[in-house]
């Protein structure tokens, strides 16, 4: 507890993780493990959940990326251990929604899992999210972003989008 305490008053070391995320963890299923590994455990701690929520290391995002690389099972269970400890902060909430981790449960759960607990713990996502979810339309995603001065790459605004938008700014 002491360690993670100390780990999370240093910034420096959050962005260590940010940067072995969208890095080294690309090339090398093992220290993704690790990395998402001591999230976990730092997940745990209510004063690290601040850095969970900045947009600007944007770790959760760049976590759920690394499902993108990996679909080994145990890097599928720590992620979803993962997303079990942020579901409950506001901030990491707000972030799960960003990136639209509902449908990604829901593309994980169409999956064979040998392991249990991957299939237990993605039910219990699902539910959590079908339930709590904070659904942002496009452009409310947008304005999130605009009022934090945090962009991230999206698909293009539909025609229902700028609509909104229009409206909102008249």
């Amino acid at each position: 507890n002491d360690l993670a305490h100390i780990f999370s008053e240093e910034r420096r070391g959050f962005h260590l993780l940010q940067s072995w995320l969208t890095g080294i963890c690309l090339k090398n299923d093992q220290i993704a493990y690790n990395v998402i590994s001591t999230m976990w455990i730092l997940s745990y701690h209510q004063h690290s959940l601040v850095h969970f929520g900045d947009y600007g290391l944007n770790l959760i995002e760049a976590t759920s990326k690394i499902l993108d690389y990996y679909n080994k099972e145990k890097i599928v269970r720590i992620v979803t251990m993962l997303f079990m400890n942020l579901k409950n902060d506001k901030e990491c909430l707000d972030h799960l929604s960003m990136i639209n981790a509902l449908n990604l449960v829901t593309k994980l759960q169409n999956r064979p899992w040998v392991d249990k607990d991957i299939s237990e713990n993605l039910e219990l996502l699902f539910k959590f999210f079908d339930a709590n979810y904070q659904e942002f339309s496009s452009f409310e995603k947008w304005k999130k972003q605009v009022s934090k001065l945090q962009f991230s790459w999206s698909t293009v605004h539909t025609e229902k989008f700028w609509q909104t938008a229009f409206v909102n700014f008249n």
